[in-house]
């Protein structure tokens, strides 16, 4: 039997504010609701953390880290080196490894940082792209991923310090950061954001949540959503117009992942901005595979906005679907997947294939056995195992080809975390345990978890999470030797799955902005019937005068 949703301090009221939804709000509370609902559901609910305090998470959210384990079990009735000193100067050798660190696997992923602007500055110690405060949190990133404890524990706290304690590159950072705030500029927008993650990793959302608003609020307040290369009185030269853009669509990307992350609306709006945005078929393979993260996360952030309104359509699951799939159509032959690739493009096919499983799961019927035999939900589900499989066999040769998956950032946790409850769910009722490939491709992403707990604190407590989630829905953990399945033969490794690519055409209008504004009718919240089809807007980009019809492309800069 499936354990019962009881959740802890859960009020969907208390995020509802019309009389007239009170009582949907008490039907989202239902006991009747599963666990694996609450999972691959599309609803939203409020927390309570461990010192009591109410936090809000939308149903994009993949786990909800205010809960606990243990309150996770409530749905169930009877479940049972050497120090370092930085203080006086930072070593030249711990300089160029930690940068190293950075460029290599944060960099190229998350490009919030003009690398030759930066570089350049560094080398003289001044100039308006490079500051102290800049330079900390670009070491602070990097330390983090080191495969030196020693150095790891100059930025995040490990398993035996105080979670309280300030780290000596973070303390160092903040205090730096503290300065800067105070006369602004754009090197406190990259620090904000680096910071952002490093609180994040923690597994202190709240203050990273916090941090990258106030980044977003910096964007605007220095004008890097507008279009100022027109004007001469602004005097920008071309380096100057590629840092400002770099910065603004590398805020807007982690904007989008922090909203998916917590379920959250988010901050930057296309509507305020007339910035170019780049182009998938740039010159240059950095300029593409940005490109490629811009689009993929304004689709992310659209279909998270609909998500959140609690309610979607089989033909808005439909579009979305199709949008994500002409964006992989669209890809440019450098970004598609392939094992040999770079780091960057393993996140960023990661987090395509969390996103088909998020627009799908809330209709692919887990956790509800009187829908799974429509055909729109047979088809969802197979989509969710389609990419849970394929986020498995990624993970798998990130780790073949790049090491430990260790060195990822925390999108990968979020997209990982997708695709074990998707498997989890799937387990549970179909009862492929053992060694089924369910399974297997479960115990990959646990790995993945355990192995990210080294650099993410917060990996431990989401596998903590899912390892409840298991025993609370009797999935049955096969303690499987994965090295031994891929070197021994004991199992045929995963088969390598790939969405079909279609022939890219470049008349084909790319994302969902340019998609025709009058296919749903604008939202009404007034005397909404929440079991209806569910209309919605899409939100529309400022166009130019010289290309009224699309957005024009972004010059390379990378």
């Amino acid at each position: 039997m499936s354990p019962t949703d009881r959740s802890e301090g859960t009020t969907s009221s208390a995020v509802i504010e019309h009389d007239d939804r009170v009582a949907v709000a008490m039907k989202e509370e239902s006991p009747s609701d599963t666990l694996i609902e609450r999972l691959c559901g599309m609803k939203r609910r409020v927390n309570s953390s461990s010192d009591g305090q109410s936090r809000y998470f939308g149903p994009t959210s993949s786990l909800h880290l205010t809960e606990t384990p243990s309150s996770i079990s409530s749905y169930s009735h009877n479940l049972t080196s050497n120090d370092i000193d930085v203080e006086h100067g930072i070593p030249e050798a711990l300089q160029h490894h930690a940068l190293d660190m950075y460029w290599n696997y944060q960099h190229s992923v998350l490009p919030i940082v003009h690398r030759e602007a930066f570089l350049n500055g560094m080398e003289t110690g001044r100039g308006p792209y490079f500051s102290r405060c800049l330079f900390l949190c670009i070491l602070a990133s990097g330390a983090r991923i080191s495969s030196h404890p020693a150095i790891r524990k100059l930025a995040i706290p490990s398993e035996d310090d105080d979670k309280n304690d300030r780290r000596p590159l973070m303390k160092q950072a903040e205090d730096a950061l503290e300065k800067e705030i105070t006369n602004p500029g754009i090197t406190t927008i990259q620090s904000l954001l680096l910071l952002s993650v490093m609180y994040c990793i923690q597994s202190n959302d709240s203050k990273g949540w916090m941090l990258s608003g106030n980044a977003c609020r910096l964007v605007f307040d220095l004008g890097l959503h507008q279009d100022w290369t027109y004007l001469s009185t602004m005097k920008l030269t071309p380096i100057d117009v590629e840092v400002r853009q770099v910065v603004f669509w590398g805020c807007f990307n982690l904007d989008r992942l922090w909203a998916l992350y917590l379920g959250r609306p988010p901050f930057i709006k296309l509507i305020d901005v007339s910035i170019r945005r780049p182009d998938m078929r740039a010159p240059t393979w950095d300029m593409r595979i940005f490109a490629a993260w811009v689009h993929l996360l304004d689709i992310a952030g659209q279909i998270a906005d609909k998500l959140n309104t609690n309610a979607c359509t089989q033909g808005q699951i439909d579009h979305y679907s199709d949008a994500l799939q002409q964006w992989y159509n669209s890809l440019d032959p450098t970004v598609q997947f392939d094992p040999k690739a770079s780091t960057a493009t393993y996140h960023l096919h990661l987090q395509y294939s969390a996103m088909t499983i998020l627009v799908n799961r809330h209709n692919a019927g887990f956790g509800s056995p009187e829908k799974r035999n429509y055909p729109d939900t047979t088809r969802s589900r197979e989509q969710c195992l389609h990419h849970a499989f394929r986020i498995a066999r990624i993970l798998q040769d990130y780790r073949t080809q790049h090491g430990d998956t260790s060195t990822m950032l925390g999108s990968a946790l979020y997209n990982t975390t997708m695709a074990a409850t998707t498997l989890v769910a799937e387990v549970s009722e179909t009862r492929k345990d053992g060694a089924s490939e369910e399974m297997l491709c479960l115990m990959i992403c646990l790995r993945t978890m355990k192995e990210m707990e080294h650099t993410e604190i917060v990996a431990k407590n989401v596998y903590n999470i899912v390892q409840t989630i298991m025993r609370v829905c009797n999935v049955h953990d096969v303690n499987l030797d994965l090295d031994l399945f891929f070197t021994n033969g004991m199992s045929p490794p995963l088969p390598r799955i790939e969405s079909p690519v279609a022939q890219y055409d470049p008349t084909a209008t790319m994302g969902l902005n340019q998609t025709t504004l009058a296919m749903w009718p604008a939202f009404d919240f007034e005397g909404i019937d929440m079991g209806a089809a569910f209309p919605f807007a899409f939100e529309q980009p400022v166009l130019t005068q010289e290309h009224p019809g699309v957005l024009p492309p972004m010059d390379s800069y990378m």
